[in-house]
């Protein structure tokens, strides 16, 4: 296969999507689409090499994973280990902690499958905004594929000799390509994380490459003059509506992938036979500069995010180091990848290249056996402070403390139906051995206050209960994704507490808003649209009217302000760091009104029918603006939930519910 200059000009138009979304210039909001363009550069390249040893009858398999370790590793072991350092100084303790870890996975390339347990895990998934090796998961992919396409191209081939045609080839990876299509649609609508990180959903693109290397390499089939340039045009539209249409709101890999990998596939077949001028789109992809960056792309991609994420982390500005303006970092960052390629990743493949394949893969995996040894003594400094412990700054000690473990975990209530029916199954809070006098009743959005629930109590020598369980929305007959358990759940909570003489007011305390958006979306088991709302408008009065027949005060009590991005909670505690403990606004009161206003209407009319009461804790967390962070302190765990630091800096928002007789 001769080497093609607009391939390298795909991977710089790839590479710079990537880069400028992750930097989040303006415009570039589906630039994650980049990756996909890579995975189908990277499939039909590989199958190339492939094809042209099973030609040759001398395919080698050392010969073959030594050119992969000569390509990837050399930069990827100093990107990493300069990473891992750089964390040491810089990152949280529970951040670093996290970043070694994804170092010894890295070293074993398995770190997409770290990342999607992260993101299936509800308490973690927010680690991955300040996690400096996540953009490693699309090399693991890839490494993944390595190993699997030599041996079914050589299994389909020796079929296809057999069968003397090369039907065989062609149906098998049809069938690759069709299936994990297949999967990566369905994935994408039941388990985002799933399609988004895994080998089995992300094949197809590479695939798609191997069917071009087949049709156009091994077959000798190419567009002509007219079909090139109409390709190529076509293709650029596709990569364009790809990076400029879609953000970070839309439902990816699934169908919206076609969109990058389609376009990716036909500017590479836009190149032609070589009998015929190439198109405009090929010789544009094919000038200098735009080589220059393609060929320094990996280095460019290996760096970009590592040094985003530590150039915003706490450590930097704790440590009084200068805000470096976005067009300034992507120079610098730009500048170091070039020097990498020229000082790294080009001599240490030259050298490679004239070492035995035996050679370079015992030498390649020595030096993974090493970048997992690093990770390990990293993880027991981050864990232990062992055999030393990290240099932190009194203001990241503070953040350390308010962002520790997601708030209020010692509240969190039995899962045992039945313990929830004998005893409540919940946390007791305030004085002790008193008389319960009220409950709360609710899920994660109930228990992260239980510091400053317990902090009133104490002041007012009340005792309370704290019946919360994560997911659990307070409304009787409702489900919720991911946790069939909570109708039952929440009807054991409501018929203990109807039960107890001794508690006066109830409180329903619930994430209402996320939950009224699925069942108006219709991804929960209800009705979509307003059926939905009216279904949960019925889960909430059943909840209200089972207290308010026992005899009890019902307090309905509002979401807290969202912010506006998962990692803005961070951001902003770093802003408010970096601006000597300012306070920092989320969003306004207006725009908080709004977000809420599908729960308000529903609200206004439970309201009007049985006389409960209301709580809004944005009466105390917002004036025309709501704060997120303030004198260094991160006011908000993730995009929704308070820190255990913000429930006692708010608390007296309980004091008319502790209080009262």
């Amino acid at each position: 296969m001769v080497h093609r200059d607009d391939i390298d000009g795909l991977r710089a138009f790839a590479v710079i999507a990537v880069v400028f979304f992750h930097a989040r210039v303006p415009g570039f909001g589906g630039g994650f689409t980049g990756v996909d363009v890579f995975f189908v550069i990277s499939g039909y390249l590989i199958a190339g090499i492939v094809w042209r040893g099973m030609e040759r009858e001398d395919f080698s398999f050392a010969r073959f994973y030594a050119r992969r370790f000569a390509r990837l590793l050399p930069a990827l072991l100093i990107v990493s280990a300069v990473t891992l350092i750089a964390s040491f100084f810089l990152l949280l303790p529970n951040e670093f902690l996290a970043a070694a870890e994804a170092g010894g996975f890295v070293s074993v390339f398995l770190s997409n499958y770290l990342f999607l347990r992260q993101a299936n895990d509800y308490w973690s998934q927010n680690e991955l905004a300040t996690q400096p090796f996540l953009h490693t998961w699309s090399l693991a992919i890839e490494e993944q594929f390595y190993l699997v396409l030599p041996v079914l191209m050589l299994g389909a081939a020796a079929c296809a000799r057999k069968a003397r045609s090369p039907l065989p080839v062609a149906l098998l990876v049809g069938v690759a390509v069709v299936a994990s299509f297949g999967a990566s649609v369905y994935l994408t609508a039941t388990s985002q994380a799933a399609a988004f990180y895994s080998l089995a959903t992300r094949a197809w693109e590479l695939f798609v490459g191997v069917l071009l290397a087949m049709v156009s390499g091994r077959y000798g089939w190419h567009l002509g003059r007219r079909a090139s340039e109409l390709a190529g045009w076509l293709g650029l539209g596709l990569l364009g509506w790809g990076v400029l249409g879609l953000s970070q709101d839309t439902q990816f890999p699934g169908v919206a992938a076609l969109l990058p990998t389609l376009g990716a596939a036909l500017i590479i077949l836009a190149a032609g036979s070589g009998e015929s001028p190439p198109s405009l789109v090929t010789r544009v992809l094919s000038a200098r500069p735009v080589i220059a960056v393609g060929l320094a792309s990996y280095s460019l991609y290996l760096w970009h995010w590592p040094i985003l994420t530590l150039v915003a982390s706490a450590g930097w500005y704790a440590y009084g180091l200068p805000s470096i303006p976005k067009i300034w970092l992507l120079v610098a960052i730009i500048a170091l990848s070039l020097t990498s390629y020229k000082w790294v990743e080009r001599p240490l493949r030259r050298k490679a290249n004239d070492a035995s394949a035996q050679s370079v893969i015992m030498v390649g995996l020595v030096a993974l056996a090493c970048l997992a040894a690093m990770s390990q003594v990293f993880v027991s400094i981050a864990s232990r402070s062992e055999p030393v412990a990290q240099p932190l700054p009194p203001m990241v000690r503070q953040l350390v403390a308010d962002l520790k473990e997601p708030p209020g975990m010692e509240c969190e209530g039995s899962k045992d139906v039945a313990a929830v029916h004998n005893d409540g199954g919940g946390c007791l809070i305030g004085k002790p051995g008193g008389a319960v006098t009220y409950a709360v009743v609710g899920d994660s959005h109930a228990r992260m206050w239980a510091r400053g629930l317990g902090s009133v109590s104490d002041q007012v020598g009340r005792t309370g209960l704290l019946m919360a369980r994560s997911g659990c929305v307070p409304m009787v007959g409702i489900e919720r994704p991911k946790r069939d358990d909570c109708p039952q759940l929440v009807e054991a909570s409501l018929s203990y507490v109807a039960r107890v003489q001794s508690i006066r007011t109830v409180v329903l305390a619930g994430y209402w808003i996320r939950q009224a958006d699925w069942m108006y979306k219709g991804l929960t088991p209800h009705a979509r649209g307003e059926r939905g709302l009216a279904q949960f408008e019925q889960g909430l009065e059943k909840a209200i009217v089972t207290l308010a027949a026992a005899g009890k005060h019902v307090v309905v009590m509002r979401d807290v302000p969202e912010l506006a991005g998962k990692g803005y909670a961070y951001e902003s505690a770093m802003a408010s760091i970096k601006n000597q403990g300012a306070a920092i606004y989320g969003v306004s009161r207006r725009e908080h009104d709004e977000r809420q206003s599908r729960f308000t209407r529903i609200l206004s009319k439970l309201q009007e029918r049985h006389g409960f009461d209301v709580l809004d804790p944005a009466d105390w967390i917002c004036g025309e603006e709501c704060v997120a962070a303030q004198a260094g302190k991160a006011f908000y765990y993730d995009q929704n939930h308070l820190t255990d630091a913000a429930a006692l800096y708010f608390r007296a928002v309980w004091k008319p519910i502790v209080s009262s007789p």
